[in-house]
């Protein structure tokens, strides 16, 4: 039995039964990009379309907190103020701006989300000071501005791994833009999931996520490099499949902006990260 075409709360969605269990495929639009949602396990059809509406609601709900280009995100509001004054956040923002400082740590300073502040320098990110108790955000000198950009849909991944599980949803793909790709268990055949690349080939994936960065047309510059403040120009992309996809947005993004001295020691600080494009 194929049902097609059904539209759901904010997303689409086909599902497909066979062999005792569902297989449910929806869509949605978060993030300025089109998110798609394989679910399959034996739970009914509406616990199916739950679990997908709640991974559309948390998407839409980061969004809303983190996004750089909305005016009244939280993130944007923190922007305007913390150079100013400390600001209290929500526990997701500050939750955040721990990941991002983490992030430029084990990337060796390559991934740095302060690299859109005027002026911007290799310590901006290092200003901060964030008080957990009060959970406040402090930035350290005028201009300075956050851009989760490059972490975000990673982040968004991580947030809904949970969410699958409380609708005892163990295997899935959850896929943002084809270049954040959550992969949890397997296809209904018991192989490994298999994400198509640009290149013609595919990549296995189970239990883990694929993460990429780059330019795919000559025209395309949107990554910025931290140490000589230059886009990264060209058709140029890298690829990492990490246990999560926080680590791995970082790292595609840190590995694309490093030289191979640089490269080698991200690598060195990561050895969960399989480096399959570079």
């Amino acid at each position: 039995m194929t049902v097609t075409g059904l539209q759901g709360p904010g997303f689409r969605y086909l599902l497909h039964e066979a062999e005792g269990c569902r297989v449910m495929y929806a869509w949605l639009a978060a993030m300025y990009t089109r998110v798609d949602v394989v679910l399959w396990g034996s739970q009914a059809d509406d616990e199916l379309l739950r679990a997908v509406e709640e991974v559309g609601t948390e998407v839409r709900r980061l969004e809303s907190v983190a996004s750089y280009f909305l005016p009244d995100s939280e993130l944007s509001l923190l922007n305007r103020l913390a150079a100013h004054q400390a600001v209290a956040v929500s526990p997701t923002l500050f939750h955040l701006v721990q990941c991002a400082l983490r992030a430029y740590d084990y990337t060796c300073g390559c991934f740095d989300v302060s690299v859109a502040s005027d002026p911007h320098q290799p310590d901006t990110l290092n200003s901060i000071s964030l008080d957990a108790e009060q959970r406040t955000v402090r930035y350290g000198q005028e201009g300075m501005r956050l851009d989760f950009s490059g972490l975000l849909k990673g982040y968004a991944l991580e947030q809904v791994r949970p969410l699958l599980s409380a609708h005892g949803i163990t295997h899935a793909l959850v896929n943002m833009g084809n270049s954040s790709v959550l992969a949890l268990g397997r296809q209904p055949d018991s192989s490994p999931w298999s994400v198509g690349y640009p290149d013609g080939t595919s990549v296995k994936l189970c239990d883990q996520c694929l993460t990429t960065s780059g330019n795919d047309t000559p025209d395309r510059r949107h990554i910025l490099s931290p140490f000589i403040h230059r886009y990264v120009e060209g058709v140029r992309r890298t690829a990492v499949v990490t246990p999560d996809g926080i680590t791995g947005e970082a790292l595609s993004t840190a590995l694309l902006v490093a030289d191979a001295a640089t490269r080698s020691a991200i690598l060195a600080r990561n050895p969960e990260a399989a480096l399959i494009d570079c």
